[in-house]
Parts: C-alpha cells; structure tokens; sequence
C-alpha cells in the first residue's frame, strides 16, 4: 500500500493507528492483521489509498455538489396518493436523498438503487 505521501508503509500505519484506537495492542490482534494482509496478497487485491482532498479536487467537488433538480412530492401528498391508489412498489425517478420508497432508479450511480434510467426498465 502507499500513502498520500507516496510511501510504501502508509497503509500499513493507518491500520496500525486504527488497531491502536480500537483496542490496545495484543499479539492476537497482529497475528489477525497479519493474516489479512498475506490473504490480501495471495488474492493480488489492490487496496485504495487515501488521497487528500486538495490533491483529489474533481471527486471532492463532485462529492459535495448537490443535484438542484432533485425534487420529491411532499410526503402528506404521497400518503394520500398511495391511500386514493395503491401501494408503489418502485420510485422510479429519485436520488437516496429523495427516494421515498426502500426501492428506487436514479440518474446516477448509487450502490442501494434498483438500477439506472428508469425509463429503460420495465414498469408492468
């Protein structure tokens, strides 16, 4: 692993760091580190290293623009929908900000949506 200052070890003292808060220092907690780190090795798994944000400005900024557009129905609105109507099942055009329902579509990606342009999808 390499830190932000490029060297070999950072990830290494993040972990130790990590270790050290969590718990105090025991034989069985580096034998578990250890362990880790070989299966880690023999997979070739590549673990993500931590960037500074001044060094990372694209994701940082993207990390914390909000989407303008990103609107839902007030909630008093959707109950009444959904007592006049029936029960949805999908939100099919929200955001984890907006989704109103636990399964939603979004206009970018997101690890808890159902999928992406809900207009590709099926709605019967």
């Amino acid at each position: 692993m390499a830190d932000d200052q490029g060297g070999s070890d950072g990830g290494e003292r993040a972990v130790t760091r990590l270790l050290h808060c969590i718990a105090s220092y025991t034989h069985e907690l580096e034998a578990i580190y250890n362990t880790v780190q070989s299966f880690l090795r023999e997979l070739a798994v590549k673990v993500a290293r931590y960037t500074r944000s001044v060094a990372n400005e694209s994701a940082n900024r993207l990390s914390r623009d909000r989407d303008l557009d990103d609107w839902r129905l007030n909630r008093r609105w959707f109950r009444w929908a959904e007592q006049e109507w029936h029960r949805h099942m999908v939100d099919r055009f929200a955001s984890r900000l907006s989704a109103q329902l636990p399964r939603y579509y979004v206009q970018w990606y997101d690890p808890k949506c159902e999928g992406l342009d809900p207009v590709a999808y099926s709605w019967l």
